[in-house]
């Protein structure tokens, strides 16, 4: 049996030529990773911005 190691991006990309359920499933859940790291980072750099506001 031989090992592969796989980027993150390759994974994903296996993931979406990939038609059956497992395929989907994963798909999935990159998606709602990529999603919530994205919002994490927007809700950070809100709050960043905002606290750099002067107030009068």
């Amino acid at each position: 049996m031989k090992e592969y190691y796989l980027t993150i991006d390759m994974a994903q990309e296996l993931c979406m030529v990939e038609n059956n359920d497992i395929g989907r499933k994963i798909r999935k859940y990159f998606i709602e990773v990529e999603y919530k790291i994205i919002y994490e980072r927007n809700t950070k750099k809100r709050k960043k911005e905002r606290s750099k506001r002067k107030w009068i």
